[in-house]
């Protein structure tokens, strides 16, 4: 039996190329947002429009879509960059409104 020793992953380079960071999504190109699963009744459709107006409001961007009513998306910010204080400021707006069940 053979025994297999796996490479060492290489350390970072900190001087990579523009198109490499690019391609990596790294420093100025990455992408901070959170994802969004919902499952959805046919009265729920309500939250859906809802959510979209309140995230317009934000000037945030949100990408997905709905399948055998399931809702699956993703939310970033302006500059696909959305802080901590954003999504606690999204929780919060779950928790106090009023969706149909």
């Amino acid at each position: 039996m053979t025994d297999y020793v796996l490479p060492e992953k290489p350390k970072p380079s900190r001087n990579r190329s523009r198109r490499l960071r690019k391609k990596l999504y790294l420093d100025e190109f990455q992408w901070l947002g959170f994802e969004i699963k919902v499952e959805l009744s046919r009265d729920q459709y309500v939250f859906l429009d809802t959510m979209i107006e309140y995230i317009e409001a934000k000037k945030w961007q949100l990408g997905g879509g709905t399948r055998d009513g399931l809702f699956d998306g993703y939310i970033c910010g302006p500059a696909n960059k959305l802080t901590e204080q954003g999504v606690d400021e999204f929780i919060r707006w779950l928790q106090k409104t009023e969706f149909p069940r």
